[in-house]
């Protein structure tokens, strides 16, 4: 009879060394009509990240340093016992968790750590990245002789050997993912790859805008042309929806088109992808998409817009590009809340309904908050208000959480990275802050089941 065994852990952020454990109840078992208690353990001190590994009964906790430079310390903790099984310094932030294995990366090189003793498994002088960890894959990008292309070297991580090559055109790489057997990468359109022997497809899409195309601004940059310009991927069970520089595209798993959609010209900029039931929403963010927030993301890339699409056929629902803030300002986050999309500026909160099509903007926060505010907790985030833990989204009217630093020059994008420097507000559906939050427990949620 196969036993169906829970790991679920809400982990305190802040948490102080005790030398007993709490017993909590974490589910209820309904044949035996009985609780089932977990044990609530304490870490030794305060970690920026944490990683389960049930495999080899291990729990890696990350720390960051004080140094300049910014350095990982990993520690790995025996699971059951909390006691320390060995400590290693990382020079760069780029350590690689995933169930039982783990991975660091730097720019030139790559390494397979054993998870029990810290250690070097591998050294490989090739800068790699995961493409899908469940299958143990890698990839590595290098020049090629021949004149504007590049290769594609697919890379078992197990053992570090090469398992394939491929040729295809020389380009900026924006993004890769993996799904299934499959790698598939944000280029000049996207491109897919079978992870076991590199065939596959490409479609080709402009992703990149130039710099004559941008609606004048009184921002001085020295870029010809702007990159990171196409959305997110979705992929639903049959498809692949994602908007490049002129159209929105829904593709089959062949790389087949099923439909596409024109962006007007005026409206080109850096997109992001939502799916909602029936309808694809289109975000305009009026800057790149690059993942160099501190150069690209600061560029204007003409307005922000938003629009929504029949997924089944893009034929547009609705396309409103007139939001009013100022010509200046971009889309820097957004969250999606039951149909309510909130919309962070520089200086605006902006709330749409995407039923009544509303918009409401509120830029009281120039006063002097609002441009410190980050962005909003993630939806696995809970935080004890009121003497009550409550998710930080908005349901059950609790209100919305964003977070917010001291300071306007804090380049920290995570609000656990220097917890001291962070303040918490409570927005409600008025876009209204109800409650300034002075350091709140702050809980993570991770869930697991595994079948045995």
């Amino acid at each position: 009879m196969k036993k169906i065994i829970l790991l679920f852990l809400i982990l305190l952020t802040k948490l102080i060394l005790a030398e007993d454990t709490t017993k909590v109840i974490i589910g209820y078992h309904y044949v035996s009509k009985s609780n089932i208690y977990g044990d609530v353990s304490r870490m030794p001190k305060d970690f920026h990240k944490i990683f389960v590994d049930t495999i080899n009964n291990n729990l890696y906790a990350l720390y960051k340093t004080k140094d300049i430079v910014v350095k990982n310390q990993v520690v790995c903790y025996d699971l059951i016992t909390l006691k320390e099984k060995w400590s290693r310094l990382f020079e760069h932030q780029n350590v690689i968790f995933y169930h039982d294995k783990l991975f660091y990366f730097t720019f030139t090189k790559a390494y397979k750590i054993n998870p029990n003793t810290g250690k070097d498994m591998w050294i490989k002088d090739e800068r790699i990245t995961i493409v899908n960890k469940k299958l143990d894959y890698g990839l590595r990008i290098s020049k090629s002789k021949t004149p504007k292309r590049m290769k594609l070297i697919g890379v078992n991580l197990e053992n570090s050997n090469d398992i394939w090559e491929k040729e295809v055109p020389e380009t900026v790489v924006n993004s890769i993912h993996s799904h299934e057997d499959d790698i598939l990468m944000n280029i000049s359109g996207l491109l897919k790859l079978n992870i076991n022997d590199g065939n596959g497809w490409y479609f080709e899409a402009e992703n990149s805008i130039k710099h004559n195309e941008i609606k004048k601004t009184n921002i001085f940059n020295s870029q010809n042309e702007y990159h990171g310009i196409s959305s997110n991927l979705i992929i639903d069970s049959n498809y692949y929806y994602q908007a490049f520089k002129k159209s929105l595209v829904c593709l089959d798993k062949n790389g087949n088109m099923i439909w596409q959609t024109e962006i007007p010209s005026r409206n080109h900029t850096g997109y992001s992808l939502t799916q909602l039931g029936p309808s694809i929403y289109l975000i305009g963010l009026g800057r790149s998409n690059s993942q160099n927030v501190l150069v690209n993301n600061n560029i204007k890339i003409n307005s922000p817009f938003i629009a929504a699409y029949d997924k089944t056929n893009g034929q547009n629902i609705f396309f409103i590009d007139s939001i009013p803030i100022s010509k200046k300002e971009s889309i820097i986050n957004f969250i999606n809340v039951d149909g309510l999309f909130y919309f962070r500026t520089k200086n605006n909160l902006i709330l749409f309904n995407i039923n009544s099509k509303a918009l409401k903007v509120e830029s009281e926060y120039n006063k002097g908050l609002f441009y410190k505010v980050q962005g909003f907790l993630p939806n696995n985030t809970f935080m004890e208000l009121d003497s009550s833990i409550v998710s930080t989204s908005i349901s059950n009217q609790k209100g919305l959480i964003m977070f917010a630093f001291e300071s306007e020059n804090e380049l920290l994008f995570n609000p656990y990275n220097n917890f001291d420097k962070v303040k918490f507000y409570q927005v409600n559906e008025n876009l209204k802050v109800v409650k300034e939050i002075i350091r709140p427990k702050i809980f993570l949620e991770y869930f697991r089941c595994f079948i045995i």
